[in-house]
């Protein structure tokens, strides 16, 4: 995907950042989206587009878990 195509894909490149940015990559995610924006990404994610380590670290930077609370699980593919 290029730059152009990016911008049209704004919450897939979020949750690419959220899940495989360095902490530089994080604070500037941070500096440029609002947190409710970044919760709503994360709430939204597919199947997949995050490993666990992640998942978890959002919620707890986000504080939608804290030490006393396990996050939630993450989202899993279903067939019907």
């Amino acid at each position: 995907m290029n730059p152009d195509e990016a911008v049209n894909f704004q919450e897939r490149v979020i949750l690419r950042v959220m899940d495989l940015g360095t902490l530089d990559d994080i604070f500037d995610l941070e500096a440029s989206f609002d947190t409710e924006k970044l919760i709503d990404t994360l709430k939204a994610a597919s199947p997949g587009s995050m490993r666990q380590r992640s998942w978890n670290f959002w919620h707890y930077r986000l504080n939608l878990a804290d030490a006393r609370i396990e996050p939630p699980p993450m989202p899993v593919r279903t067939f019907t």
